[in-house]
């Protein structure tokens, strides 16, 4: 089976290299490869590779800055998963689309299920529910999985900072009042690559199971790093001038996986472990 990965330059994508190797035949493309957002480039590479299945797990991830500059996050997010939902189609590959718990405004007081109605409340969650309903128009052998609050074995993520900071001995000030599913990449991309494998297609939550607060990681981070006697204060949300408002409660339901009888992420304090084992 050979699977083509756009974003295959960030913590996902080489995350899916691993899971793919020996199993499938991977067409790792990172930004410099393809530019999802050049239409014809995306085309004339699906045309050319023909794969069996996309995972398309290119992105603008940042936050705060797509509330300066939306019309890049929706270039990227939504005209960019545009490009690969036409393309894949045209080459007659399943795609796998990469999305957020950032669709959701963090309101409904529970983790959220696959048919709760999105309401994303920064342009980042709205570019990439754009991108969302570009797949379920244009692809109708997709898969849309959104997932959470990702960190894998590089520095640069939430994970990497905290180590960073604690080992720095910098004053380590987390927010309390954000609740949601930590995700660690290896996890998601074994989901990933067995997700297209099936033709069990839909829009699925994939998250690491149960949820916790920013401070808790945080402190869960320290504890299993021997870094327990680092001093970690809980602060509030609106203590940090960020930019782009955040969903107080994004927790994911994967109530599409257990109804697909696929298996389940592991617990998020098991998956740490296994990362900082790992890393």
């Amino acid at each position: 089976m050979k699977v083509l990965v756009t974003g295959a330059g960030g913590q996902l994508g080489r995350d899916l290299a691993k899971a793919l190797a020996g199993s499938a035949e991977p067409v790792l493309c990172d930004r410099a490869a393809l530019d999802v957002t050049d239409a014809e480039a995306v085309r004339r590479m699906m045309l050319a590779e023909k794969p069996d299945a996309v995972i398309h797990a290119a992105a603008y991830t940042q936050v705060d800055r797509a509330e300066i500059e939306p019309d890049e996050a929706y270039r990227v997010n939504a005209l960019g998963t545009r490009n690969v939902a036409v393309a894949a189609a045209e080459a007659g590959a399943k795609l796998a689309c990469v999305s957020t718990d950032y669709v959701f405004d963090g309101k409904l007081g529970r983790p959220y299920r696959e048919t709760d109605p999105p309401a994303p409340i920064n342009a980042y969650g709205r570019s990439k529910l754009e991108g969302e309903r570009f797949v379920r128009h244009l692809h109708h052998r997709s898969f849309i999985v959104r997932t959470s609050w990702l960190y894998g074995g590089g520095p640069n993520n939430f994970v990497g900072k905290i180590l960073r900071a604690a080992r720095e001995g910098r004053t380590l000030r987390v927010v309390g009042d954000e609740i949601g599913s930590p995700t660690y990449t290896a996890d998601l991309a074994g989901f990933l690559a067995e997700l297209v494998r099936t033709n069990l297609y839909g829009t699925y939550h994939a998250a690491n199971a149960g949820f916790c607060s920013r401070y808790e990681q945080a402190v869960e981070v320290l504890r299993l790093a021997g870094l327990a006697h680092v001093p970690v204060t809980a602060i509030n949300s609106a203590e940090l001038s960020a930019s782009a408002p955040r969903p107080k409660f994004s927790a994911l339901d994967p109530m599409m996986i257990r109804l697909s009888g696929l298996a389940p992420l592991p617990d998020w304090r098991d998956a740490l472990a296994r990362c900082l084992a790992a890393h």
